[in-house]
């Protein structure tokens, strides 16, 4: 429903300037306290404000000054990375080279798992064997440019003078699946030809290696992870590194060498190398700069690094949009080589909200118009790759960190630049979301007779264009707005479309409707609830009149209404044609006593007009809350036949000394100038709404002022049969000869049939309507002659 916050305050002001009524003030005119005392229960949520579309910064960093707070990293600086764990191990733990966090292995690793010095002199016959499991970058996404036909890889290699040369060893099994890894040749300078295991294994096997022609007193062996700059184990959570277990060098029953992770060790313990890393090169420089003088800069001429500058710590609010903007000199013109497409110099953002797990926010390069060759703004929308909006809504109630991470390979083949440069960092929220679709108005007026029509309000509430689908539902049955549940609406924009629902009398059908959007980041307000809608006729009642949004149906808190001795609510009503009204239901919180009064039209909504008549009531406990308080108004003879025109006014007076009982409300949603707070001389517009409803008799009496010549033998007879399909027997009787008119009138006054007309003697007369062509519903005959006026009620069936 439409949002509330927004009409309290007017109501409320409404409420300061209340109107001083004069004239009939009803049997006792009292100077009561208008507004009622509202006690939640045991709450309820109020509707969110609409938002305001106005952007407010939570971080700016301008470098002006040496910045604190932001720190740097060179992500090839990770030290060892073997390490025993029982992530997929063969038993127990396994050697695992791969970082816990990410679940495998990152870019630009060398990671070696070393022998100690084992003395193969004088050995007969010996072998290595030892469990083996890995799952490397795969080479066929994206096949290795010749020499090379493998991107990252695993393999074993050995020393024969105790570590200062080493050479690939090739396994008995598995073969290796490579000849040539671009990541040993070209990353760590070992060239092309060194082969080894990539792709992935397919789960453990067995590997074994023939170590004869390497019998020295000095040999070492080494498990070796070299991975490129590119692609690993972020965001492709298949790759996870390189696993060995059950590690032996024997010759014959002899073991020399044994390791099983799980603290089996023979030959002395097993120790971890690195490659060297490639540098921190960010720096606080003057150089260049956006505003004015003073900038972030990491340098183009360095190969092969993997360096971030890492922002302070970020509070992202809840209840709000929040995105980022910065402006950045991206001078790293080997961005491409040729005719490939693979990005060589660029640089990723990411964020993070513990400092370990960085999530890829997206990545860019030095490209015309986004800050190469000169400044540019990054604003959402202008990233290359990724979250192309630079959204941070989704680390609402998180402190985070935002990272620039610049990657560079081994050359300068189409330029070299003066590096990245990064100023005037912002982060900014807006009360309004990016991606949020929902429904804001679900409207089924009363009278709801045979069924109901309304309308419903549902759009794209967020700022940003998105597709989404809409639906209203029957007791969980979906049916579509128009001819597509689909919507592509752009960012802030509603529709209001119309609904429709035929129903038999007498039942009660839910009524809500909804929308879905993926990544839709309010689902507070995907639903909307008409509620509960009872279908009439029901009973004896024919209709029944209200204006409350039926939110005892389906709201799980109330609120409860306490008004003082002499106020209380007042209701103003229209009438929907020839109608008489013969009870009102009321629903209580409590029990108690008050008084029912009516007034006539009178001048809405600014005062009632006279009363018609008032009933004491009294309320038990069985007509509480969730229950009606039926009120029976048959007393007050002007209700019993009402006019098109003819509107009436409903005021519940409390009569306790205390006050209440009390009463069960809500928020007004479809009833301004309906729901006023009345104390027999002055009312006032309330912000809350009562369930009052009128209910319309089947057996509509006579109008209450007839002629003083009309006979009483003057009669319209109750038509038979009633329901009827399609025709209908009426009766009337005349004291004397003259002249009549019977019509039938559907419930908006309209004259549907001319069913006699002219003059008729005294006595009986009957005449059978036949409704062909008409829709189910309740239709008024109406008989008028010199004795009066009488209307029946007729209900079509088909």
């Amino acid at each position: 429903m439409t949002s509330l916050r927004a009409f309290i305050p007017a109501l409320l002001l409404l409420a300061v300037a209340a109107l001083a009524l004069a004239g009939d003030a009803g049997p006792q005119a009292r100077r009561a306290t208008l507004a009622p005392t509202v006690r939640e229960v045991p709450n309820i949520s109020v509707p969110a404000a609409d938002g305001t579309d106005e952007d407010s910064t939570i971080f700016f960093e301008d470098f002006e000054m040496e910045p604190t707070g932001w720190t740097r990293e060179d992500l090839t600086d990770v030290g060892p990375q073997w390490h025993p764990d029982p992530f997929q191990a063969w038993s127990g733990n396994s050697w695992w080279c791969g970082d816990s966090l990410w679940m495998g292995y990152y870019n630009l690793w060398l990671q070696h798992l070393v022998t100690p010095t084992l003395n193969l002199q004088g050995t007969a016959n010996p072998t290595l064997s030892f469990r083996v499991r890995w799952y490397m970058e795969s080479t066929t996404n994206s096949p290795a440019a010749p020499p090379y036909n493998g991107w990252d890889g695993a393999n074993v290699w050995i020393s024969t003078n105790g570590g200062t040369t080493w050479q690939v060893i090739s396994p008995t099994s598995p073969p290796y699946t490579c000849t040539s890894l671009s990541s040993f040749g070209t990353v760590w300078g070992y060239g092309s030809g060194v082969p080894g295991w990539a792709d992935s294994s397919g789960g453990w096997l067995q590997a074994s290696f023939n170590l004869a022609g390497y019998q020295t007193s000095n040999v070492k062996i080494r498990w070796t992870l070299a991975s490129d700059r590119a692609v690993c184990s972020q965001g492709h959570p298949e790759i996870t590194g390189y696993f060995v277990d059950d590690i032996v060098v024997r010759d014959g029953s002899t073991i020399l060498l044994q390791n099983d992770a799980d603290g089996t060790q023979v030959g002395g313990p097993l120790t971890f190398e690195t490659g060297p890393p490639f540098g921190d090169w960010w720096e606080w420089t003057t150089l260049d700069a956006h505003s004015p003088t003073h900038a972030m800069r990491v340098d183009d001429d360095h190969f092969y690094i993997n360096d971030a500058v890492i922002s302070p710590p970020i509070y992202i609010p809840e209840g709000y949009s929040t995105k980022f903007k910065y402006w950045t000199r991206c001078d790293l013109p080997d961005s491409t080589h040729g005719t490939s497409t693979a990005l060589r110099d660029y640089y990723f953002v990411e964020a993070s909200a513990d400092g370990e797990i960085w999530d890829t926010l997206f990545y860019d390069y030095a490209r015309g118009g986004a800050g190469y060759p000169g400044w540019a703004q990054f604003v959402p929308g202008l990233p290359y790759n990724g979250d192309s909006m630079m959204v941070l809504t989704q680390y609402a109630g998180e402190t985070i960190q935002l990272r620039w991470r610049v990657i560079t390979d081994g050359d300068h083949t189409t330029g070299n630049g003066q590096g990245m440069f990064l100023d005037d960092v912002e982060v900014y929220v807006n009360d309004v979301l990016d991606d949020d679709a929902g429904v804001t108005r679900l409207h089924v007026p009363f009278p709801t007779v045979n069924g109901f029509e309304g309308t419903a309000t549902f759009g794209n509430l967020g700022l940003e264009p998105n597709l989404f689908t809409a639906f209203w539902r029957t007791d969980g049955s979906a049916h579509i707005f128009g001819t597509t549940p689909m919507w592509n609406l752009p960012g802030q924009t509603d529709t209001t479309m119309s609904i429709s629902w035929t129903s038999a009398p007498d039942t009660v059908v839910f009524v809500d409707a909804y929308t879905m959007l993926q990544g839709d980041q309010n689902h507070a307000n995907d639903t909307c609830k008409a509620g509960a809608v009872e279908i009439f006729p029901r009973g004896d009642w024919t209709l029944e009149l209200g204006w409350d949004a039926r939110g005892y149906s389906y709201q799980p808190q109330l609120l409860t209404l306490h008004y003082d001795q002499g106020s209380g609510p007042l209701v103003y009503f229209e009438t929907p044609g020839f109608q008489g009204f013969g009870h009102v239901r009321v629903r209580c919180w409590e029990t108690g006593s008050f008084t029912l009064h009516a007034f006539d039209t009178g001048t809405p909504p600014l005062q009632p007009g006279a009363e018609l008549g008032s009933v004491a009531v009294t309320v038990d406990a069985s007509e509480i809350h969730p229950n009606w308080k039926v009120i029976d108004i048959s007393s007050i003879p002007q209700l019993g036949y009402t006019m098109p025109e003819q509107h009436f006014w409903i005021w519940l007076e409390m009569t306790q000394a205390s006050g209440g009982p009390d009463l069960v409300g809500d928020y007004v949603h479809f009833g301004p100038g309906h729901y006023f707070d009345y104390n027999g001389a002055t009312l006032q517009n309330s912000p809350y709404e009562v369930y009052v409803r009128p209910l319309g008799n089947d057996g509509v009496g006579v109008e209450p002022e007839p002629p003083a010549a009309a006979p009483s033998r003057f009669a319209l007879e109750a038509p038979r049969p009633n329901p009827f399909n399609p025709a209908v027997r009426i009766a009337f009787t005349l004291p004397l000869a003259g002249d009549v008119t019977l019509t039938a009138c559907d419930l908006s006054g309209r004259t549907v049939a001319r069913l006699a007309s002219g003059a008729f003697s005294a006595g009986r007369h009957e005449v059978t309507w036949e409704a062909h062509g008409l829709a189910s519903g309740i239709y008024l005959l109406r008989l008028e002659s010199a004795f009066g006026v009488q209307v029946r009620k007729a209900v079509l069936v088909k």
